[in-house]
């Protein structure tokens, strides 16, 4: 699977090492052209009205490619026995910590 991975990066990246950068078409007034698309006077929030599609996109990428990452570490773990608490005070002090811990994140 690793060999698969590199190989994928550096088909990635020889791609972009042949790819013709003269075919981009020539830097205009983008900054203006935002402005007067979204009637918004800040740039900054048309720039970020405009982007907001892509930020999204790209946050889901991330926090799936995190979630697949810590279960694949995972999956090679191996259960630990559960040792069970009796205490009646003790019981409570980790449920209310687990609720406040909950509310918090």
């Amino acid at each position: 699977m690793r060999y698969l991975y590199i190989a994928v990066i550096l088909i990635i990246f020889i791609g972009l090492a042949l790819f013709p950068m003269d075919h981009f078409p020539p830097e205009r007034d983008t900054v203006g052209q935002i402005v007067r698309e979204t009637g918004v006077p800040n740039s900054v929030t048309g720039i970020l009205l405009r982007n907001r599609l892509y930020d999204t996109v790209f946050e889901v990428f991330v926090f799936t490619a995190a979630v697949l990452g810590v279960q694949h570490y995972l999956a090679r773990q191996r259960p630990r026995s559960v040792v069970h608490i009796s205490d009646d005070i003790l019981v409570l002090l980790i449920r209310t910590g687990a609720v406040v811990a909950g509310m918090i994140f």
